[in-house]
This record gives C-alpha cells, sequence and structure tokens, in this order.
C-alpha cells in the first residue's frame, strides 16, 4: 500500500466506521511497510478525536522486524501484538524460512528477548503457532515449548491452530490424528489448571468454550457471518473484500465489492454476499447436538469444502464438535477438583 492509497483509506475508515473501531494491520509482513503503518495509525488516533471516535490496533508479524522506533511506536498506540513462533527450533524453521532458505527461529527468539519483551509490555503480546499435520506428532513438544516461554516472558497468550481450515488439503486420516491432538491438549489444559489451582484462560483451545458452557449462553440461532458487514479488509491497492478468508479463495477477486477511490460506488448486493448467505441455517445444523454452541461457520471455508458458501464443512464441524466435547470433560473435572470458574480466578 502507497501513501496515496493509506490517505484515501483513513478518510474511508472515519466516514464509515462506528463509534469505536478496531484495526488490524496484516500481510504479508505489515512492518515492511512501517512507514504506512504508523501513518494509518497516527491519522486516525489524531483525527478520531474530532469525530468522537476510538480506535485500537493490532498487528500480525513474523518477528523478524523489530528496533526501538518501531517497539516505541506500538507501545504508544497500545498495539495487541501477535508474531508467529510454530515451535522448537527445526519445527519453526522448516516452516518458516527466509527468501535464501536460511532458518529464521533464531532471530525471532533473539528479537522477542531484546526488543519487544524488552520495550513493550509482554502482556499485549500472543505467540501463534501454526500446527502442520507432519508435526502432529510433536504436539506435546510444541506446547510445552510456547508454555516455557509464556512463563519466561510473561506473553499473554499462545495460540495453536492447524495449518489449513480448508478441509480439500485435510484428509480424514489428518482429521483422527487432529483429535489425538486435542485429546493431548485437553490433558496439558488440566494439568496447568491444576498446577496453578484455577482456571487458566491463556491456553489455547478451551476457555471459550468452557466460559461460554459455564455461563450457559447457548446462541439462540446460527449468526450469519459479519464479513463485509461489520468488518471488511482494506487491500493494497484500495479494493474492499469481506474478510482474510476471502483472499484465499481461488476467485476472490470476483468477490471484489468496491474501492476506497469510490466508496458511494459499493456493490451492495456484493458486500452483502456471505451475510445472506449464511443466514440460513442448514438441517444439518438444526439437528446438530452442538448448534446452540456454534459459531457461524465461515462462508468462505465452506465454499473450499462444499463449493457452496452455506453448506458446512464437515471436517471443521467434527473438529468444533471436538472441541466443545473436551471443553465439557475439562468443566466436570475441574469441577470435581473444586477449581472454581468464576472472574476472580481468570487469568
Amino acid at each position: 500500500m502507497d501513501e496515496a492509497i493509506a490517505k484515501k483509506a483513513v478518510d474511508f475508515i472515519l466516514k464509515h466506521s462506528g463509534r469505536k473501531c478496531h484495526v488490524d494491520f496484516h500481510g504479508g509482513e505489515p512492518l515492511l511497510n512501517f512507514k504506512i503503518v504508523r501513518y494509518i495509525t497516527e491519522e486516525l488516533s489524531k483525527r478520531g478525536n474530532r469525530y468522537r471516535k476510538r480506535f485500537n490496533f493490532s498487528i500480525g508479524t513474523n518477528g523478524l522486524i523489530c528496533n526501538k522506533e518501531i517497539a516505541g511506536f506500538l507501545k504508544k498506540f497500545d498495539f495487541g501484538i501477535v508474531i508467529s513462533l510454530d515451535g522448537p527450533e527445526d519445527i519453526h524453521d522448516a516452516m518458516r524460512k527466509y527468501t535464501d532458505g536460511g532458518p529464521s527461529h533464531k532471530d525471532v527468539i533473539t528479537n522477542l528477548g531484546h526488543c519487544f519483551c524488552q520495550y513493550l509490555d509482554a502482556r499485549k503480546i500472543q505467540l501463534a503457532a501454526v500446527l502442520h499435520p507432519e508435526h502432529f506428532d510433536r504436539f506435546e513438544e510444541i506446547y510445552r515449548y510456547l508454555l516455557s516461554l509464556q512463563k519466561e516472558m510473561g506473553f499473554k497468550k499462545f495460540s495453536l491452530a492447524r495449518v489449513t481450515y480448508r478441509s480439500d488439503l485435510f484428509s480424514k486420516e489428518d482429521l483422527d490424528r487432529y483429535k489425538e491432538v486435542l485429546k493431548k491438549s485437553a490433558r496439558s489444559f488440566l494439568r496447568e489448571c491444576i498446577s496453578k489451582g484455577r482456571f487458566v484462560d491463556t491456553l489455547p483451545h478451551f476457555p471459550d468454550y468452557i466460559k461460554q458452557i459455564r455461563r450457559f449462553r447457548p446462541l439462540k440461532e446460527i449468526l450469519p457471518c459479519p464479513g463485509g458487514i461489520i468488518q471488511l479488509v482494506i487491500l493494497a491497492d484500495g479494493g474492499l473484500i469481506h474478510c482474510r478468508q476471502v483472499e484465499s479463495l481461488s476467485n476472490w477477486k470476483d468477490l471484489i465489492f468496491g474501492n476506497i477511490d469510490n466508496a458511494e460506488g459499493v456493490n451492495e448486493k456484493g458486500r452483502q454476499l456471505l451475510h445472506e448467505k449464511n443466514s440460513v441455517s442448514p438441517q444439518q445444523c438444526l439437528t446438530c447436538w452442538a448448534r446452540h454452541f456454534c459459531l457461524p461457520s465461515c462462508p468462505a471455508l465452506n465454499y473450499y469444502a462444499t463449493k457452496d458458501f452455506a453448506l458446512p464443512d464437515i471436517i471443521n464441524c467434527e473438529i468444533l464438535k471436538t472441541r466443545l466435547e473436551y471443553s465439557i470433560w475439562l468443566l466436570d473435572e475441574m469441577n470435581s477438583r473444586r477449581i472454581k470458574l468464576t472472574r476472580s480466578n481468570w487469568a
């Protein structure tokens, strides 16, 4: 994104956002274009006061670019920061190499210790690991590694997501092995709660489900996708698209519904496409035992698997139900061990 488009993006956001707006910078690597990140952030913060609008910011980065200037800027504007780190050195370097094929893990760890954590509040930093099927068997090693970094450096939390949410790239065998990963994750979660004597909501996979079950606030209906309605992506060339998942579709350019150069010329039918496609619950959802705790299925991911924006992907449904089952088991185990799930002991 160049400065001319960035200026139009700021004007567009100020005009079309609500009183509160979250701005997330992602790429690629957004810090390669730090000049633009800084410009947009400073302009929205300064001009937002005149519009009586409040902006908060986050950024996703590979952790390879950091210096005192960047860290000071992120701290000044209270950024939430997500740093990609896939686990121990050999696992991370197998997945994340420099363009010349060189390893990157040591540089990420160096920046974590000597830049991000030195100048920033570590509680604003989240580590994000992507788990590839070839590393499913090493899940516990990856989990312990990230947990040790979290404890050592004081990070807010860490996440562990599988490498793809596309079922066409995720076999039945992969699904069975990932269910075993979730089983190990549940046991690790329980051990950590027992060790601390309280519910720990900074670990992956289960906390949000456990809270939802404990409060017993089931969703009254399957909610429609917010993409294009209350969230959107401004592309580097100023195009408007529903969300980051849509960018991964092979026909994503056909789904661009406008451009910040002509905000009044937004294609309303295109803008509401995912919302409308996802607003009617398929029959299989209405008869599913997990429907009251289900988030809306992602239309883009549905399309990958079923070629239908509205028809849920069975593999993603199976994974969600497995996470729910282990969340119910964890809640029962915590209750039997008198580990209370109250706001006062949430981490």
